[in-house]
């Protein structure tokens, strides 16, 4: 793990509980047939899809009752958005979540 990734768990953990898990989830628009086609390639090749979507990386914060996509800038919170329609199934199974016109996926599964 990188000392960027480092310094924002370490902001993440003042707001967790215990049974919380931490996501390292990215941010596309939504986009026409082709763009699945190559998020299907990125998957095959996941440090590809890191160092291209490195800007619009985010984490996902999930608990039993509710799930938040928390946005950093600069090793500070920005932004929380809560996650409408979370189940606590949707907290170990998460792979991917639609908000509006934005598409948020799990990359990897940080704490």
């Amino acid at each position: 793990m990188d000392r960027k990734t480092r310094q924002i768990l370490a902001e993440i953990e003042k707001i967790k509980s215990a049974n919380d898990i931490v996501y390292e989830v990215f941010r596309t628009e939504k986009r026409s047939g082709w763009f699945y086609f190559w998020d299907i390639i990125f998957d095959v090749i996941p440090s590809t899809t890191t160092k291209l979507l490195y800007d619009k990386v985010m984490y996902l914060l999930a608990s039993d009752k509710n799930g938040k996509i928390i946005e950093v800038q600069d090793g500070k919170i920005t932004k929380i958005t809560d996650i409408p329609n979370w189940t606590q199934d949707t907290k170990v199974n998460f792979k991917k979540i639609i908000i509006e016109n934005n598409i948020y996926k799990k990359y990897r599964k940080l704490a």
